[in-house]
Protein backbone atom coordinates (compact mmCIF):
# COMPACT_ATOMS: atom_id res chain seq x y z
CA UNK A 1 0.00 0.00 0.00
CA UNK A 2 1.23 3.31 -0.75
CA UNK A 3 2.00 6.22 1.67
CA UNK A 4 1.31 9.61 0.99
CA UNK A 5 3.38 12.39 2.35
CA UNK A 6 1.04 15.81 2.73
CA UNK A 7 3.27 18.56 1.98
CA UNK A 8 0.98 21.48 2.80
CA UNK A 9 2.40 25.49 1.53
CA UNK A 10 0.93 28.61 3.09
CA UNK A 11 0.68 31.62 0.25
CA UNK A 12 -0.37 35.18 1.30
CA UNK A 13 -0.64 38.39 -0.58
CA UNK A 14 0.13 41.45 1.30
CA UNK A 15 -0.59 45.00 -0.65
CA UNK A 16 0.80 48.11 1.00
CA UNK A 17 -0.28 52.10 -0.79
CA UNK A 18 2.10 54.86 -0.45
CA UNK A 19 -0.71 56.96 1.99
CA UNK A 20 -2.22 54.15 4.14
CA UNK A 21 -0.15 51.73 5.50
CA UNK A 22 -2.40 48.77 5.34
CA UNK A 23 -1.73 45.75 4.74
CA UNK A 24 -4.40 43.66 3.09
CA UNK A 25 -3.95 39.81 2.98
CA UNK A 26 -4.98 37.63 0.21
CA UNK A 27 -6.72 34.56 1.41
CA UNK A 28 -4.62 31.25 2.13
CA UNK A 29 -4.52 28.55 -0.30
CA UNK A 30 -3.32 25.64 0.84
CA UNK A 31 -1.61 22.96 -1.76
CA UNK A 32 -0.64 19.34 -1.79
CA UNK A 33 1.48 16.99 -2.81
CA UNK A 34 1.39 13.02 -3.02
CA UNK A 35 5.46 11.32 -2.57
CA UNK A 36 5.64 6.96 -2.82
CA UNK A 37 7.54 5.25 -0.54
CA UNK A 38 8.65 1.68 -0.33
CA UNK A 39 11.26 -0.14 1.26
CA UNK A 40 13.87 -3.33 1.64
CA UNK A 41 11.85 -5.56 4.08
CA UNK A 42 15.10 -8.64 2.90
CA UNK A 43 17.76 -7.59 1.89
CA UNK A 44 19.90 -10.82 0.17
CA UNK A 45 22.09 -13.01 1.88
CA UNK A 46 25.75 -14.02 1.16
CA UNK A 47 25.78 -17.88 0.07
CA UNK A 48 28.59 -20.47 0.15
CA UNK A 49 27.91 -23.06 -2.24
CA UNK A 50 30.05 -26.25 -3.44
CA UNK A 51 31.43 -25.63 -6.94
CA UNK A 52 28.93 -26.43 -9.83
CA UNK A 53 25.77 -25.88 -7.57
CA UNK A 54 22.67 -23.71 -8.33
CA UNK A 55 22.10 -20.76 -5.34
CA UNK A 56 20.03 -18.02 -4.96
CA UNK A 57 20.07 -14.60 -3.78
CA UNK A 58 16.63 -13.01 -3.03
CA UNK A 59 15.35 -9.84 -2.20
CA UNK A 60 12.20 -8.64 -0.87
CA UNK A 61 10.60 -5.19 -0.55
CA UNK A 62 6.89 -3.65 0.32
CA UNK A 63 5.46 -1.47 -2.67
CA UNK A 64 3.52 -1.22 -5.51
CA UNK A 65 4.38 -1.83 -9.27
CA UNK A 66 8.16 -3.08 -8.38
CA UNK A 67 10.46 -3.37 -10.82
CA UNK A 68 14.00 -5.69 -10.36
CA UNK A 69 17.34 -5.34 -12.09
CA UNK A 70 20.07 -7.64 -10.37
CA UNK A 71 23.52 -6.50 -11.10
CA UNK A 72 27.05 -7.99 -10.38
CA UNK A 73 30.35 -6.26 -9.62
CA UNK A 74 32.22 -7.27 -12.93
CA UNK A 75 35.93 -6.91 -11.89
CA UNK A 76 38.07 -6.55 -14.78
CA UNK A 77 35.73 -3.37 -15.58
CA UNK A 78 35.97 -2.51 -11.83
CA UNK A 79 32.18 -1.65 -12.83
CA UNK A 80 28.63 -3.10 -11.41
CA UNK A 81 27.14 -4.68 -14.56
CA UNK A 82 23.23 -5.66 -15.18
CA UNK A 83 22.67 -9.52 -15.15
CA UNK A 84 21.21 -11.18 -17.45
CA UNK A 85 20.32 -14.80 -16.76
CA UNK A 86 19.43 -16.75 -13.70
CA UNK A 87 15.86 -14.74 -14.30
CA UNK A 88 17.30 -11.39 -13.12
CA UNK A 89 14.59 -9.13 -13.12
CA UNK A 90 12.56 -11.08 -10.48
CA UNK A 91 13.05 -10.69 -6.96
CA UNK A 92 15.27 -13.81 -6.58
CA UNK A 93 18.20 -14.74 -8.97
CA UNK A 94 19.76 -18.25 -9.67
CA UNK A 95 23.00 -18.10 -10.43
CA UNK A 96 25.67 -21.39 -10.91
CA UNK A 97 28.25 -21.61 -8.65
CA UNK A 98 31.44 -22.00 -10.68
CA UNK A 99 34.99 -21.22 -9.48
CA UNK A 100 35.37 -18.52 -11.90
CA UNK A 101 32.28 -17.01 -9.84
CA UNK A 102 34.08 -17.34 -6.50
CA UNK A 103 34.22 -13.90 -4.81
CA UNK A 104 31.69 -11.92 -6.79
CA UNK A 105 29.44 -9.91 -5.54
CA UNK A 106 25.80 -9.16 -6.20
CA UNK A 107 23.27 -6.48 -5.46
CA UNK A 108 19.55 -5.87 -6.82
CA UNK A 109 17.74 -2.52 -7.85
CA UNK A 110 14.52 -1.95 -6.74
CA UNK A 111 12.35 1.11 -8.25
CA UNK A 112 8.15 1.79 -8.60
CA UNK A 113 8.53 3.77 -11.74
CA UNK A 114 9.20 7.31 -10.08
CA UNK A 115 12.52 6.21 -7.48
CA UNK A 116 14.27 3.19 -7.11
CA UNK A 117 16.62 1.74 -3.72
CA UNK A 118 19.49 -0.30 -4.06
CA UNK A 119 19.92 -3.00 -2.11
CA UNK A 120 23.14 -4.07 -0.23
CA UNK A 121 25.60 -6.34 -1.40
CA UNK A 122 25.73 -9.92 -1.03
CA UNK A 123 28.75 -12.39 -2.07
CA UNK A 124 28.87 -15.49 -3.51
CA UNK A 125 31.85 -17.84 -2.28
CA UNK A 126 32.54 -21.06 -3.79
CA UNK A 127 34.20 -24.14 -2.24
CA UNK A 128 36.55 -26.27 -3.99
CA UNK A 129 35.05 -29.15 -1.71
CA UNK A 130 34.74 -32.39 -3.98
CA UNK A 131 34.70 -36.35 -3.55
CA UNK A 132 37.48 -37.92 -5.51
CA UNK A 133 35.99 -41.48 -4.44
CA UNK A 134 32.60 -42.68 -3.57
CA UNK A 135 32.02 -45.24 -0.83
CA UNK A 136 31.87 -48.95 -2.10
CA UNK A 137 29.81 -51.76 -1.26
CA UNK A 138 30.73 -53.89 1.69
CA UNK A 139 30.46 -57.92 2.22
CA UNK A 140 31.86 -59.19 5.25
CA UNK A 141 31.13 -62.10 7.90
CA UNK A 142 29.49 -61.87 11.23
CA UNK A 143 31.54 -60.20 13.82
CA UNK A 144 33.80 -59.39 11.08
CA UNK A 145 35.56 -56.25 10.91
CA UNK A 146 34.12 -53.52 8.21
CA UNK A 147 35.46 -50.92 6.46
CA UNK A 148 34.21 -47.83 4.64
CA UNK A 149 36.88 -45.30 2.83
CA UNK A 150 35.30 -42.47 1.37
CA UNK A 151 38.20 -39.84 -0.94
CA UNK A 152 37.62 -35.75 -0.90
CA UNK A 153 39.24 -32.81 -1.23
CA UNK A 154 39.16 -29.48 0.54
CA UNK A 155 40.62 -27.95 3.78
CA UNK A 156 39.66 -28.99 7.25
CA UNK A 157 37.09 -31.56 6.33
CA UNK A 158 34.76 -33.01 8.50
CA UNK A 159 32.99 -37.06 7.69
CA UNK A 160 29.36 -36.74 9.12
CA UNK A 161 28.69 -40.40 8.48
CA UNK A 162 24.73 -42.00 8.26
CA UNK A 163 23.05 -44.81 8.02
CA UNK A 164 19.26 -45.75 7.31
CA UNK A 165 17.21 -49.37 7.53
CA UNK A 166 14.85 -48.67 4.84
CA UNK A 167 16.43 -46.29 2.47
CA UNK A 168 14.69 -43.49 2.83
CA UNK A 169 15.00 -42.51 6.67
CA UNK A 170 18.97 -41.45 7.58
CA UNK A 171 20.20 -41.70 11.00
CA UNK A 172 23.37 -40.61 12.85
CA UNK A 173 26.11 -42.96 12.88
CA UNK A 174 29.18 -40.37 13.77
CA UNK A 175 31.51 -37.81 12.97
CA UNK A 176 35.08 -38.49 12.50
CA UNK A 177 38.49 -36.66 11.28
CA UNK A 178 39.20 -39.33 9.06
CA UNK A 179 37.63 -40.39 5.78
CA UNK A 180 37.11 -44.10 7.55
CA UNK A 181 34.68 -45.90 9.77
CA UNK A 182 34.65 -49.63 10.31
CA UNK A 183 33.38 -51.59 12.82
CA UNK A 184 32.42 -55.63 13.63
CA UNK A 185 28.78 -56.15 12.52
CA UNK A 186 26.25 -58.59 13.45
CA UNK A 187 23.43 -59.61 11.52
CA UNK A 188 20.97 -57.42 12.45
CA UNK A 189 23.15 -54.96 10.16
CA UNK A 190 22.78 -57.01 7.16
CA UNK A 191 21.00 -54.49 4.47
CA UNK A 192 22.12 -51.27 6.21
CA UNK A 193 23.31 -48.49 3.47
CA UNK A 194 25.99 -46.07 4.75
CA UNK A 195 26.65 -42.61 3.58
CA UNK A 196 29.11 -39.62 4.52
CA UNK A 197 28.71 -35.80 4.48
CA UNK A 198 31.48 -34.14 3.96
CA UNK A 199 31.76 -30.62 5.34
CA UNK A 200 33.89 -27.44 5.90
CA UNK A 201 33.73 -24.77 8.57
CA UNK A 202 32.75 -22.63 5.94
CA UNK A 203 29.46 -24.09 5.60
CA UNK A 204 30.00 -26.05 2.35
CA UNK A 205 29.08 -29.74 2.19
CA UNK A 206 28.79 -32.60 -0.33
CA UNK A 207 26.66 -35.70 -0.22
CA UNK A 208 28.55 -38.82 -0.97
CA UNK A 209 26.34 -42.31 -2.70
CA UNK A 210 25.00 -44.21 0.02
CA UNK A 211 26.98 -48.03 0.58
CA UNK A 212 25.59 -51.37 0.68
CA UNK A 213 26.81 -53.46 3.65
CA UNK A 214 26.07 -57.37 3.57
CA UNK A 215 26.77 -59.48 6.32
CA UNK A 216 27.14 -62.91 6.04
CA UNK A 217 26.43 -65.40 8.63
CA UNK A 218 25.14 -68.93 9.59
CA UNK A 219 22.64 -70.23 11.69
CA UNK A 220 22.98 -72.19 14.53
CA UNK A 221 22.68 -75.84 15.18
CA UNK A 222 22.27 -77.14 18.64
CA UNK A 223 21.74 -80.89 20.37
CA UNK A 224 21.82 -83.21 23.17
CA UNK A 225 25.10 -85.67 23.52
CA UNK A 226 24.78 -86.77 27.10
CA UNK A 227 22.74 -86.24 29.90
CA UNK A 228 23.95 -82.91 30.68
CA UNK A 229 25.81 -82.53 27.86
CA UNK A 230 25.50 -80.11 24.60
CA UNK A 231 26.24 -78.98 21.40
CA UNK A 232 26.03 -76.17 19.37
CA UNK A 233 27.56 -75.86 15.18
CA UNK A 234 28.13 -72.40 13.63
CA UNK A 235 29.84 -72.92 10.58
CA UNK A 236 32.58 -75.46 10.61
CA UNK A 237 32.99 -74.62 14.39
CA UNK A 238 31.39 -77.13 17.26
CA UNK A 239 31.15 -76.31 20.79
CA UNK A 240 30.19 -78.68 23.63
CA UNK A 241 29.54 -77.48 27.23
CA UNK A 242 27.48 -79.03 30.01
CA UNK A 243 28.45 -81.38 32.65
CA UNK A 244 29.12 -84.65 32.71
CA UNK A 245 30.18 -87.34 29.79
CA UNK A 246 29.12 -87.98 26.42
CA UNK A 247 27.23 -90.78 25.46
CA UNK A 248 28.77 -93.41 23.99
CA UNK A 249 27.79 -94.62 20.20
CA UNK A 250 28.22 -98.05 19.15
CA UNK A 251 30.88 -98.56 15.88
CA UNK A 252 27.75 -99.57 13.94
CA UNK A 253 25.07 -96.62 15.31
CA UNK A 254 25.64 -93.00 13.30
CA UNK A 255 27.26 -90.75 15.48
CA UNK A 256 25.79 -87.27 16.84
CA UNK A 257 28.15 -84.97 13.98
CA UNK A 258 28.23 -87.94 11.13
CA UNK A 259 28.12 -86.08 8.10
CA UNK A 260 28.38 -82.49 9.62
CA UNK A 261 31.36 -80.45 7.98
CA UNK A 262 32.97 -79.91 11.27
CA UNK A 263 36.57 -78.54 11.10
CA UNK A 264 37.45 -77.21 15.12
CA UNK A 265 36.08 -79.12 17.95
CA UNK A 266 35.93 -76.70 21.39
CA UNK A 267 35.05 -78.75 24.46
CA UNK A 268 34.15 -76.26 27.49
CA UNK A 269 35.01 -76.65 31.14
CA UNK A 270 32.45 -79.26 32.54
CA UNK A 271 32.50 -81.47 29.81
CA UNK A 272 34.10 -84.66 31.62
CA UNK A 273 34.37 -87.31 28.66
CA UNK A 274 34.02 -87.82 25.10
CA UNK A 275 32.20 -90.92 23.90
CA UNK A 276 33.37 -93.80 21.92
CA UNK A 277 32.88 -93.26 18.09
CA UNK A 278 31.71 -89.93 18.85
CA UNK A 279 33.61 -87.90 15.91
CA UNK A 280 33.63 -91.12 13.30
CA UNK A 281 33.33 -89.70 9.64
CA UNK A 282 33.71 -86.10 9.83
CA UNK A 283 36.83 -84.07 8.56
CA UNK A 284 38.26 -82.52 12.09
CA UNK A 285 41.45 -81.09 11.81
CA UNK A 286 41.84 -79.56 15.70
CA UNK A 287 40.23 -79.94 19.03
CA UNK A 288 40.60 -77.73 21.89
CA UNK A 289 40.39 -79.44 25.27
CA UNK A 290 40.01 -77.49 28.63
CA UNK A 291 42.58 -77.23 30.79
CA UNK A 292 40.87 -79.08 34.19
Amino acid sequence: MKKRKVLAFIMSCALVTSTTPIIQSSSIAVMTASASEFVITQQPASVISAENKDVQFTVKASGENLTYQWQYYNKKKSAWANSTTGNPTTDTLTVTATTARQGYQYRCIISDGKSSVTSEVAVLNVSTLAITQQLADVTVNENESAVFTIGAEGENISYHWQYTRDGQTWEEWEVTETPEISFNPDRTMNGVQYRCIISTPSGAFVISDPALLTVNYIEEETGMCGDNLFWTRSGNVLHISGTGYMLDIADTQISFFEGMDIQEVIVEDGVQGIGAYAFKNTSIQKIYLPES
